[in-house]
């Protein structure tokens, strides 16, 4: 940019964003006149924006505005000269990398726009839309607890956004802040600079450059807690509903929203197969509680639990066994090993995980006991142990035993604590800002606390950005916002947790890379963000910056959002896709992108769905595996790695593990996966095929295992891997080891027979009398006999 003599001002090259200030976004080669005014006194180009002013002290504003770098108090790009507020004391100007200072003529210093590494000088690392001064001090005051409220304060007012307010005072101020209850909340205290309780007035001194305080409101409204967590289960359920105070809950097991004219609770709960259970409470003086809902999958043993990460995947076995498959080159798997994998392989021999989720090349975990565990690529901190070193095996994550739900979003990590307490830990770096939501960028290698509510009931991470819904059905984000994600109606990064709408019956969230998809109570879906590829389902290829209804459906009961593409169930047990299909992840068969909910296939039996980057995984009722999508790893598990993927649900074969027992004996055998189902005799499992078991006989007292015949041979433990259906048969049999050699064997007959016969046996021989048939140490022609129709396989 130039200026002329006559006050003209002048502009020529890249014009991407207006920042010419021609009036068009056409890139110039030589000067071009700026508009006609003839009073420009001072001129300043940052990266993609443009600064003048003019000799009436007014200052102007044109260009890129995604960092609120123009102050006009927008993000909208301008391609004209914008005035910039109603001042008219500006003296002097400076343009940055998408913010901007500026003098006025009482010496003061004002800042605004991109502030991710506190170059505005405001003392936090907020970006700024509008000017604000520079060089006072900043009071931040934060709102937290499960219920609402305001807070006042005297001199001057808070600027809001979401629970966190601002403002700018002259060094040692005193004033008094005045907190406020909702109708249905109370309030409980202070904690900070300055604490207290049953006061809602408090008066601070600012003698530093920011003093944080936090008002804490408690809710008034009753909340209803189910005695299970949702989940897939292999057993009938009795569930119990309890309340936080005298309330009476109603509830419906068949997806439909709850009223007052539905069941009360009254008994515990039964649930016999695949149930949604919504419910809410209502105490005496009529706060009502905002509807819950919690699915139920009753499913035969096998896969309790499936996760999706980049290009790998996570499974849960109904015995609580960790198995993981596919892309493993950070150890994401946690086998010990850098190897890809085909098939799932069992990692370790615990039994007693509950939960995972999968990143991009990271895994997480929690075990019964509550603890938390990690493992994979660890660049960034995400694994939370306090490295950035990989791992490739299962790795404790500090000592806490009260973890109750986790949620893995690329490299940061989301958690709850069952205080209701959320925790955050990984990359903060500028492609995905703030997503840690305490106000900064700096990326953290161990859980840290977000704020100090504790009324946080789910999470949801993915694409640089945090979702997480509060008990009052709330929905809040942060995080990376350049498509509209986080659902605020702007593209503007948030660093903090911010309240998306005024809506209270959000139940359920899912990140995708740039979208996001929402459940309500009402059983309709929601969604917003990116949208190039058709991954809202809304029939159009245009990014959403707030939620908009998907569809009129209101049968709804599962999300789960890949890179860019969605999967749902319905109450019906139908499966439904849309979004980016290049694999074939939308598994209808094609490789061509749907922008509406596409059905796969005819199915109404589908149970459980999980997604990956660009794959999707899904159980049946009767407990089978199915994948589709893309498989450059092995992430699909089926054995095979290819290009183009599978473009339709693909069947994981299942073969029937048969055991009987046979002998006089008695005795039961042990699977290193999942217990066999007995009945009398016999028993019987399924497994996937090239599945690795152990199998070990366990004799009864006063009975041995005398060996295998069938698919397993030899006298100890069984490993065998399933090719097909197997049989295999076990022999266990009376203990008259007379020798104690621990065989029966012929030379016990013999043995017997000359006891019998009162035969003077040699001093070195130990003979176990206790082993004889009855047991009472009389040994006679019956254990001969019985151990001679042993060896002739007569039992």
């Amino acid at each position: 940019m130039a200026l002329k003599s006559d006050g003209s001002l002048w502009a020529w090259g890249a014009n991407s964003s207006g920042q010419l200030g021609d009036g068009t976004v056409v890139g110039r080669h030589i000067p071009t006149r700026v508009g006609n005014a003839t009073d420009w006194v001072a001129i300043a180009a940052g990266r993609v924006h443009s600064l003048a002013l003019k000799s009436d002290g007014s200052l102007w504003a044109w260009g890129m505005n995604y960092r609120g770098q123009l102050g006009d108090g927008t993000i909208t790009d301008r391609n004209a000269p914008t005035h910039v507020g109603s001042d008219a004391d500006w003296i002097d100007i400076s343009a940055g990398d998408d913010y901007t200072l500026a003098l006025k003529s009482d010496g003061s210093l004002w800042a605004w726009g991109y502030n991710e590494r506190s170059q505005l000088g405001d003392g936090t690392a907020i970006d700024s839309n509008v000017p604000e001064q520079i060089g006072l001090m900043t009071l931040i005051v934060r709102k937290s607890g499960a219920g609402g409220g305001d807070v006042l304060v005297d001199p001057g007012k808070l600027a809001w956004s979401g629970t966190r307010g601002r403002a700018v005072y002259d060094f040692d101020t005193t004033f008094a802040l005045t907190a406020i209850a909702a109708d249905d909340a109370t309030f409980v205290g202070w904690s900070g600079e300055s604490s207290g309780v049953g006061s809602c007035i408090v008066g601070v001194t600012l003698a530093h450059r920011t003093a944080g305080l936090e008002a804490i409101f408690k809710s008034l409204t009753p909340s209803t807690a189910a005695s299970l967590r949702e989940g897939i289960y292999t057993v009938p359920l009795s569930l119990e509903l309890t309340t936080d105070k005298t309330a009476t809950i109603y509830y419906t097991t068949d997806g439909s929203t709850p009223t007052a004219n539905s069941t009360v609770y009254a008994s515990p709960i039964s649930i016999g197969s695949t149930t949604v259970l919504k419910y809410y409470s209502v105490d005496a003086v009529g706060h009502i509680e905002t509807v819950k809902m919690k699915r139920y999958v009753i499913l035969p043993p096998g896969w309790s639990s499936i996760a999706g990460g980049s290009y790998h995947s996570l499974g849960l076995q109904s015995d609580g066994s960790l198995w993981a498959w596919g892309e493993n080159y950070a150890g994401q798997l946690g086998d010990g090993t850098n190897i890809d994998r085909f098939f799932p392989m069992q990692i370790g021999t615990d039994r007693d995980w509950l939960d995972i989720d999968a990143g991009w090349q990271d895994s997480l975990a929690l075990k019964a006991d509550g603890s938390l565990w990690a493992w994979g690529e660890n660049y960034a901190g995400q694994l939370g142990d306090g490295t950035a070193v990989n791992k490739n095996i299962p790795t404790r994550i500090g000592t806490d035993r009260d973890w109750v739900t986790l949620a893995a979003g690329g490299d940061h990590t989301v958690a709850l604590k069952s205080d209701g307490s959320l925790w955050e830990w990984g990359a903060s770096y500028p492609s995905y800002q703030g997503q840690f939501g305490d106000g900064t960028v700096t990326n953290r290698n161990v859980p840290m606390r977000i704020d100090a509510s504790t009324d946080w009931v789910s999470i949801a991470a993915g694409g640089g950005k945090t979702l997480a819904l509060k008990s009052d059905g709330g929905l809040w984000a942060w995080g990376a916002n350049y498509y509209g994600q986080l659902g605020d109606g702007t593209t503007m990064d948030r660093y903090i947790p911010t309240r998306i709408g005024t809506d209270k019956d959000w139940i359920a969230i899912a990140a995708g890379g740039g979208h996001t998809v929402a459940l309500k109570s009402d059983g309709s879906l929601w969604a917003w963000g990116v949208n190039y590829n058709g991954q809202l389902g809304d029939g159009t290829l245009l990014s959403k910056y707030t939620p908009i209804q998907v569809g009129t459906s209101t049968d709804w009961v599962a999300i789960k959002a890949g890179q860019s593409h969605t999967v749902a169930l319905k109450s019906d047990g139908s499966l439904w896709a849309w979004g980016y299909n290049h694999y074939g992840q939308l598994g209808d068969g094609t490789v061509v992108g749907k922008n509406i909910q596409t059905r796969v296939g005819t199915a109404t039996d589908w149970a459980d769905i999980a997604v990956g980057g660009e794959h999707t995984l899904a159980l049946k009722s009767d407990g089978s595996r199915w994948v589709w999508g893309k498989n450059y790893d092995g992430e699909l598990g089926d054995g095979t790695s290819s290009i183009g993927g599978i473009r339709s649900p693909k069947e994981i074969e299942r073969g029937v593990l048969t055991i009987a027992k046979s002998g006089a004996g008695e005795g039961t055998v042990s699977a290193s996966v999942r217990s066999l189902n007995w009945e009398g005799k016999t028993g019987i499992a399924v497994y996937e095929l090239n599945m690795h078991l152990a199998l070990t006989p366990i004799p009864a007292e006063r009975s041995l295992f005398l060996g295998w015949k069938g698919a397993c041979t030899g006298s100890g433990t069984c490993k065998i891997v399933m090719d097909a259906d197997e049989i295999a048969t076990a022999t266990f049999v009376i203990n008259t080891d007379i020798d104690g050699n621990g065989k029966v064997e012929l030379a016990d007959a013999i043995l017997a027979l000359k006891i019998m016969s009162r035969v003077t046996l040699p001093p070195e021989i130990e003979i176990h009398r206790e082993n004889s048939l009855n047991g009472e140490g009389r040994i006679n022609m019956g254990d001969a006999l019985y151990i001679l129709q042993e060896m002739a396989g007569l039992y």
